[in-house]
């Protein structure tokens, strides 16, 4: 393999953390608790896209929403009603 071919075959963190939808430092935190191989290549850390793809299939969250209450749907509380008093004004 040429050196070029594997410049090719590699992402850096950040692209690594946008092809799989998630934020760096979630990716970081794979690598580092070694659930993503890493290797370094000329100074810097970088991940085989054979090792991301596997990843995505290894993770169920990958691209699916995240079960929970959805965002921006929530209706206001209701004003509470002014209790009627009973007398005729």
């Amino acid at each position: 393999m040429a050196n070029g071919d594997i410049l090719n075959d590699v992402l850096t963190l950040p692209q690594v953390a946008a092809s799989l939808g998630i934020s760096e430092s979630a990716v970081r935190a794979a690598v580092a608790q070694e659930r993503l191989p890493s290797l370094t290549l000329l100074g810097r850390r970088v991940v085989k896209r054979d090792d991301v793809e596997a990843y995505r299939g290894r993770t169920q969250s990958a691209g699916k929403p995240r079960p929970g209450r959805p965002r921006g749907t929530t209706q206001p509380l209701a004003k509470p009603q002014a209790e009627d008093t009973g007398a005729d004004s």
